[in-house]
């Protein structure tokens, strides 16, 4: 489910949104900005910004805002170098690997049809030369028409399928990063169906032997997910250090300089 799903679904269950929860707890910043008469009224925004938040995971992120003079009220957002995050400083309700999932799942826009339904192997599919993920291609249908152009009557359809998503990517530059790889979702499918045919065969013959094989296989997969995500840490880790041992955030370099002109 995306923000705006989740936001409607909290809607009909009639779950109090957070400036409602905290304007009537007399807490918060919208006590008189807040709307009392839609107190269950979600939005998309509230639920990606909640999604994105790494306190419910135990961090403290400070030095997110600026401004630029006391005198001025208006916050400017500092760049990511200039934020500082420091870890396990309180409960967490949400363990790491959960909240690093749902950004990585968040980066996949899943579309939705006419029926109300996504297809279930979009996000799951990548290019075999350039890595990038495969979108997910409707079937459609059209008119037939003659070498004339003029319609014949006939009705043409377009099997569904899944493209290169590199594929004339950067179009503003009008570089192809990779060819127009493509995949039909039957063909698909019945790669899916062998696989699936192929395990069940596999687990009659020797079962013990199957369960073995996939508890190495998920293990393996578990600490390579774990390993890149720590290493994807460390560099941004080491990234602000050396930022931060290069300069002070901006609010900070306005202060002392302010101190010291006095």
């Amino acid at each position: 489910m995306g923000p705006w799903q989740i936001a409607k679904r909290l809607t009909e269950e009639k779950v109090e949104k957070p400036s409602y929860y905290q304007a009537t707890r007399q807490r918060g910043n919208h006590q008189t900005m807040c709307d009392f008469e839609t107190p269950y009224n979600w939005t998309g925004g509230s639920v990606a910004r909640i999604l994105e938040r790494p306190e419910y995971m135990g961090d403290t992120v400070n030095f997110r805002s600026h401004k630029l003079s006391y005198k001025d009220k208006k916050a400017v957002k500092n760049s990511s170098d200039e934020i500082l995050v420091f870890q396990d400083t309180h409960e967490a309700i949400v363990d790491r690997r959960t909240w690093h999932m749902v950004q990585e799942l968040r980066k996949t826009v899943r579309r939705i049809d006419t029926n109300g339904e996504g297809n279930l192997l979009t996000g799951k599919l990548y290019c075999a030369d350039c890595g990038g993920k495969m979108h997910y291609r409707r079937g459609t249908t059209r008119a037939g028409r003659d070498w004339r152009g003029i319609p014949n009557g006939e009705v043409k359809r377009t099997s569904a399928g899944f493209n290169c998503g590199s594929y004339n990517s950067d179009r503003k530059q009008y570089k192809r990063i990779c060819c127009s790889h493509s995949i039909k979702e039957d063909t698909v499918k019945q790669l899916i169906l062998e696989t699936i045919q192929y395990a069940l065969k596999s687990v009659r013959m020797d079962e013990a032997a199957f369960i073995k094989s996939m508890r190495s296989s998920s293990e393996v997969r578990d600490k390579s997910e774990v390993k890149k995500l720590k290493s994807d840490f460390a560099k941004k880790e080491i990234m602000r250090r050396n930022s931060r041992s290069l300069r002070l955030p901006s609010s900070m370099n306005l202060w002392t300089k302010y101190w010291y002109t006095r």
